[in-house]
């Protein structure tokens, strides 16, 4: 499950990520959870999130202004470099994602009445964030 950029993790003992997991491990809706040990979680790194919004801005800023350039009376030039600029601000927002989304926090239990203890690991590598390996 992937959680949303509200519950970034960071290495403090009380963060948002663990929380929110926390949360939807214990219940689905109002009931409890069935089958807990088939979840895991993706989690967005607190420091690199940051670099992911300013990426995203930039490339939704530049979409705005290719969306109105009638109303803005762009010259081709003008709208040639506009459309460079969104090219480089998706490649911006694409190259950031796994760089920020590189938490995987795992549920775990020693004996089935055991209090869940949460590993975090730190995924690697160039794949897709749903291949990505992850690192102990």
């Amino acid at each position: 499950m992937v959680l949303g950029v509200d519950h970034a993790y960071s290495k403090d003992s009380d963060n948002a990520a663990e929380t929110a997991a926390r949360k939807i491990l214990e219940s689905r809706g109002n009931t409890p959870r069935l089958y807990r040990n088939t979840l895991v979680f993706l989690a967005a790194d607190k420091t690199r999130l940051q670099d992911l919004d300013e990426a995203t801005r930039k490339y939704l800023a530049w979409e705005s202004i290719l969306d109105t350039k009638d109303q803005l009376n762009l010259d081709p030039q003008q709208v040639k470099q506009a459309e460079t600029q969104i090219k480089a601000a998706l490649g911006a927002v694409t190259a950031r994602l796994p760089e920020t989304y590189q938490w995987l926090l795992v549920p775990m239990q020693e004996k089935p009445q055991d209090a869940i203890k949460w590993q975090a690991l730190r995924l690697s590598g160039s794949d897709a964030l749903a291949c990505a390996r992850a690192r102990s």
